[in-house]
């Protein structure tokens, strides 16, 4: 049975998360940021003191599938307005248990003996972004809503300084295949690299290692007219990461000129058309309630690896 080790946005994991855990000889072990300041989460955070947990809970309902879709219901009215009814239940066992064992006990729950959702960290923490004028921007909610950051970012931190969770730091130590995987690139998945342990623990790694790209450039003015290089340099820049075995790409396909990522196709990179909505569906918005749906094909996504292993 292959160990593969998803790292990145917590929304694009749980996209993509069905179609690689339905994979009879693959046991996925997916870490997940926990920065997110906004909506639930931020409440929930500021109020209890505990790391963000709602793409904790996202990734929860994406392995229950239809079974587990109450996990993301959202109350619409009264004192739990806003709030997904999977962080009030998560958030129960975490201040019965603590909040390790309060995320193992909702695995065991749920009934998840073969597949885990694992937080990069256990310490509340905000993202901080360093602009190359020196400007400090804190929190992924003002940072996502910032628009010059394209060729901008100088550095990126954590604060406090936190440590990866000995449970993610020991997953990637024993993967199969490490997968980088999409998210937005400064606040979810580069994010989801800066904690300490979590670098070393990839570059100790003898699995082989994949960065998946993004469908697109997006939010507005994060990676406005970025390449693949782009996207590469902006990580090994960052985090140092930059032996990678395969790079997927999307192949621009169907996709607005003013959101696709230019490929160099002599550099031996594989591209695949893994877009799953039209790109007249596509408006290039993206905010805190909105996300834009250019996503990749899990199904077209895990053949593609299955074929790493052949």
């Amino acid at each position: 049975m292959k160990h593969i080790v998803l790292i990145g946005g917590g929304s694009w994991i749980s996209h993509l998360l069905t179609a690689f855990s339905s994979e009879n000889d693959w046991k996925i072990s997916a870490i997940i940021a926990t920065g997110d300041s906004g909506w639930s989460s931020g409440i929930i955070r500021k109020s209890y003191d505990v790391p963000a947990l709602g793409d904790i809970v996202k990734n929860l309902a994406a392995l229950g599938g239809a079974d587990a879709k109450w996990l993301r219901y959202r109350y619409r009215d009264g004192f739990l307005a806003g709030h997904t009814a999977g962080n009030v239940w998560l958030l129960g066992l975490i201040e019965s248990y603590g909040f390790e064992s309060g995320i193992k006990k909702a695995h065991t729950l749920l009934g998840y003996t073969k597949h885990s959702i694992i937080p990069v960290t256990s310490e509340v923490h905000d993202i901080v972004v360093r602009k190359k004028n020196n400007e400090i921007i804190v929190g992924e909610g003002p940072i996502v809503q910032t628009q010059d950051l394209a060729h901008n970012v100088a550095g990126i931190s954590l604060t406090p300084r936190v440590s990866a969770s000995a449970d993610a730091r020991a997953k990637i130590l024993e993967a199969d295949c490490i997968i980088i995987w999409p998210g937005t690139l400064y606040t979810s998945l580069i994010a989801c690299l800066v904690p300490d342990g979590i670098i070393d623990a990839i570059k100790q790694s003898s699995a082989q290692k994949i960065y998946i790209a993004n469908a697109a450039n997006f939010p507005p003015g994060h990676c406005d007219g970025y390449t693949l290089e782009d996207y590469v340099s902006e990580i090994q820049n960052h985090t140092g990461i930059s032996d990678f075995d395969h790079i997927l790409a999307h192949d621009g396909t169907g996709i607005d000129t003013t959101l696709r990522i230019p490929v160099n196709r002599e550099n031996n990179v594989e591209q695949m058309d893994v877009l799953t909505t039209p790109a007249h569906d596509i408006d290039g918005i993206y905010d805190s309630i909105k996300r834009n749906t250019l996503r990749h094909d899990g199904e077209k996504v895990a053949r593609w690896i299955k074929k790493i292993f052949d």
